[in-house]
């Protein structure tokens, strides 16, 4: 009996004071910060994704031409081409702490295997116009697919979208609205916030890449190191398994954010290879969606 009165006594007094505990108050103070987290966000989230090189890492010179975004923005971008004659087109998108003037470690051994290369810096890199911000990223990946289908009149079926880190998020943007030969995503997120809080915690978000994966109907290919440091090795498998097949993944184990074609070696090359003569197997015949 005593047990009993006891236990009554204990389960009444944890009753008594989830009652009284100030649920309202807190609700007020979570509340508060919740709405100051969404507000730093909205002020500077974007200055912490976009981070820019001061300055040009490259010159403006007659090799760098620029396109015109359908804000008004002028997008500067390079065209690598081979010596001989083409085996297709990689429209390579590069990381957020880069430009024009640092990817020619990942654009030369493309070349040198005999395809032409083009890339592009966001809005407020390298010689780019305006500010960087997620729209401006799709609208200048926009205009340089635009240049190659309409002005130099490659088909899309000779195309294939490579995205490096932030890269990957304009280059599922435009995977997810054109079908091109392939698309290959380096240490890729699910979302750009995501990378920090893992969980949807605002509102809003910048490259919802995992949203846009089931609507990409091309073949592809996530290569990701299993020691990344910065975007977590979970974020490329999650996004692997939203998309459609066909479809492979190529893990470096020791690899991290900025690393993988050192500590891949010939493995990372050659998967990367293997990848594009499977897509771009017939690089002269018209796409049927031109």
């Amino acid at each position: 009996m005593e047990l009993v009165i006891m236990g009554s006594i204990s389960l009444s007094s944890i009753v008594e004071a989830v009652v009284a505990f100030p649920w309202i108050r807190m609700g007020v103070i979570f509340g508060f910060f919740y709405v100051v987290l969404c507000v730093w966000g909205l002020l500077f989230a974007d200055k912490l994704l976009f981070p820019a090189p001061s300055n040009p890492t490259y010159e403006k010179d007659e090799n760098i031409g620029f396109l015109t975004t359908s804000s008004g923005l002028q997008i500067a971008y390079k065209i690598w081409k081979p010596s001989a004659a083409s085996k297709g087109t990689i429209l390579y998108s590069h990381g957020n702490g880069e430009d024009l003037g640092m990817i020619g470690n990942a654009i030369s051994p493309l070349v040198e295997e005999g395809y032409t290369c083009v890339s592009y810096d966001y809005p407020g890199y390298g010689h780019s116009s305006g500010k960087p911000s997620e729209q401006g990223c799709y609208e200048a990946i926009d205009a340089v697919f635009t240049k190659l289908i309409q002005d130099d009149e490659i088909f899309k079926n000779q195309i294939v979208l490579w995205g490096r880190s932030l890269g990957t998020g304009p280059s599922c943007y435009l995977a997810a609205r054109e079908k091109v030969a392939g698309l290959l995503l380096e240490t890729p997120f699910i979302t750009a916030f995501r990378t920090a809080t893992e969980i949807p915690i605002v509102p809003w978000d910048r490259f919802p890449s995992i949203n846009r994966a089931p609507h990409i109907k091309t073949e592809s290919l996530v290569i990701h190191g299993c020691e990344d440091e910065i975007v977590p090795f979970r974020h490329g498998k999650k996004l692997f398994e939203r998309l459609p097949e066909p479809k492979s993944f190529f893990e470096i184990t020791d690899g991290n954010h900025n690393d993988l074609p050192e500590i891949g070696g010939k493995k990372y090359r050659l998967a990367i290879n293997k990848f594009l003569k499977s897509v771009l197997k017939n690089p002269e015949s018209p796409s049927s969606t031109l």
